[in-house]
């Protein structure tokens, strides 16, 4: 009996020791992954989105295209690589595409047609020319040789002086530039200037210049040394007419009124010159 007991004992023991040396497990119970979502890619660029004459080029650079750099001419869309190849391509698009699909040119600006009852002033060094002026503008000899026309302007209601238009070539007096800062100071300088307008077509296909002055007029006396007397509210209008054989200036003078009534006048005559 005594040897049954001492064996539930150690039994009891074995037991009790197992138990008091088990630990919890320390392992802590895994998690399930956590699903990343996979980043969206951009749809790609399709070449026929935009009408670059190489798919996915550049027209100026031929480097990759920015499809969020484009421009529109003519229609058609165009995608670039940078800013500077548009502005590039904004300036002069036939230069960077085929002909077959640069936007069409602009036709050249045509002179406008002098009124059928106008007369003809003629006038030249190598090459006789001409331009159209009213029949109220009357021819009359001219003061100096330096002249190569002069014509009487009428003068407007109220005002004092008719205007004079003279014609002058002076193929080795300064150059354009510097007969306009000539005539320019005529009227105190540059602050006398009132608008200036550059590549007017004419009936003979050269470009002509047109620039306006307004104020105090002291001009030089074209039959005597010296100047002329002071005259208040004038206005002159030069003609610069580009020939193949000279310069030609034809200059208007007198009173502003009269000079303003007959500036579309002025600018016809400029742009019928042949």
């Amino acid at each position: 009996m005594a040897r049954v007991t001492g064996r539930m004992i150690c039994a009891v023991a074995a037991i009790l020791w197992a138990a008091g040396c088990s630990k919890p497990d320390a392992t802590p119970p895994k998690t399930p992954p956590v699903a990343v979502p996979t980043p969206t890619e951009p749809a790609p660029v399709k070449a026929a989105e935009f009408a670059n004459p190489k798919p996915d080029a550049c027209p100026v650079s031929g480097d990759p295209i920015d499809p969020q750099v484009t421009f529109e001419a003519d229609g058609k869309k165009y995608a670039f690589c940078c800013e500077h190849c548009m502005e590039d391509f904004k300036a002069e698009p036939a230069k960077f595409l085929p002909a077959a699909a640069a936007p069409p040119a602009k036709p050249a600006e045509a002179a406008p047609a002098a009124p059928a009852d106008w007369t003809a002033l003629e006038f030249g060094k190598k090459t006789k020319h001409t331009v159209a002026m009213p029949q109220t503008w009357k021819s009359e000899e001219r003061a100096n040789n330096l002249r190569l026309c002069q014509v009487r302007v009428p003068k407007s209601e109220g005002d004092a002086d008719d205007a004079e238009l003279v014609v002058f070539s002076f193929p080795a007096a300064g150059g354009v530039d510097g007969n306009l800062k000539r005539w320019a100071g005529q009227f105190g300088g540059e602050d006398a200037l009132r608008g200036r307008k550059d590549d007017l077509p004419t009936a003979g296909g050269q470009k002509a210049s047109i620039v306006e002055y307004e104020g105090t007029y002291t001009g030089m006396n074209p039959q005597a040394e010296g100047a002329l007397a002071p005259k208040a509210e004038y206005k002159m209008l030069v003609g610069v007419i580009h020939a193949e054989d000279a310069q030609y200036y034809l200059k208007l003078v007198g009173p502003q009124q009269t000079v303003d009534a007959q500036a579309d006048a002025f600018y016809k005559m400029i742009q019928s010159f042949k």
